[in-house]
């Protein structure tokens, strides 16, 4: 939901974003160590099938991409980088 607000907000020129004003961190949030569990083998007492491994790397990697999309709206100033809105 906040993500849709922001997007309106970006496309309709009142999102307040990039430049030197923002105080920002140097990486996005991350804890210092991620919570891991015991790797499933095949054949484990929760047996996830391959799609469903696929799926969980592909929400991994769809984190990092969203990080990343912020990163850039946050940092970089659509005027100054003759960004599209």
């Amino acid at each position: 939901q906040i993500s849709h607000q922001a997007a309106h907000e970006w496309t309709t020129g009142n999102l307040e974003v990039g430049g030197e004003q923002m105080d920002l961190p140097s990486m996005p949030a991350r804890p210092d160590r991620p919570i891991l569990v015991d790797k499933i083998e095949d054949g484990g007492p929760v047996n996830l099938s391959k799609e469903l491994q696929i799926l969980h790397s592909l929400a991994h990697i769809e984190l990092g991409a969203v990080d990343n999309y912020w990163d850039t709206i946050a940092r970089f100033s659509p005027e100054e980088y003759n960004l599209p809105r």
